[in-house]
């Protein structure tokens, strides 16, 4: 057993954290190790794309999961990174295919998830010039009735915006996320002992994935032509 104090400081709690982890291939540990690794090094490591994309294939994202609520939520919380990360990187091809994933979650999953999800990923395609079917104002009224949109948290705000077309507020509130994000970080920076596991519950947080989909969804230019 490691009976050494906490360190001081986040860096040497994912050094540390790093040294005792096992290698497996997961979605969850993929994620959990760019984290440690962005983190150790104060540099954003993502994950490797060429790792996750076989990871988030159909065929394998919900196969040999362990159907306990927490496993569960674990991999909700990772195939959204995903697709966070493939609108920020504009990858049509993956999206469609996480798009797939989210269509064939088994019952566990909250259909509201998958509906948030499938909202998000449409705007994505929307915005790489492709038809996808977004959410309707009916389908925003019960994300927020239910909680899974919240319009007091700046990043759910954006979504709502963009959903609306509304450029401009939804650039507000990811400036106003983005200082969020500052201010947790100098929380976790100042109780390392706590943020470690906060963040590696979030793994995508210290990596701004989900801040980087939303900047590039606000930008005025689509990067391909329309596509049918």
């Amino acid at each position: 057993m490691d009976i050494r104090p906490f360190p001081l400081n986040l860096a040497e709690a994912a050094r540390r954290e790093l040294s005792n982890r096992r290698t497996e291939a997961s979605l969850e540990q993929a994620w959990r190790e760019a984290a440690l690794f962005t983190l150790a090094t104060d540099q954003v490591h993502l994950p490797d794309v060429f790792i996750l994309k076989p990871l988030t294939a159909v065929s394998q994202t919900w196969a040999a999961l362990p159907y306990s609520l927490e496993a569960v939520q674990d991999r909700i919380g990772c195939l959204r990174d995903c697709h966070h990360l493939a609108i920020a990187l504009n990858d049509a091809d993956w999206l469609t295919d996480l798009l797939d994933c989210w269509l064939q979650a088994p019952n566990l999953v909250d259909e509201l998830w998958i509906l948030r999800a499938r909202g998000e990923i449409s705007l994505g395609l929307q915005f790489l010039g492709y038809f996808s079917q977004g959410w309707s104002s009916e389908d925003l009224d019960w994300l927020v009735e239910e909680s899974f949109l919240r319009l007091d948290v700046p990043s759910d705000q954006a979504w709502w915006f963009l959903a609306q077309n509304n450029r401009s507020e939804a650039r507000r509130a990811v400036r106003e996320y983005e200082t969020r994000l500052s201010r947790v970080k100098c929380e976790w920076e100042r109780e390392p002992e706590q943020g470690l596991p906060q963040i590696l519950a979030y793994p995508s947080s210290v990596m701004h994935v989900e801040l980087n989909a939303l900047t590039a969804l606000t930008r005025d230019y689509r990067p391909n032509p329309q596509r049918q």
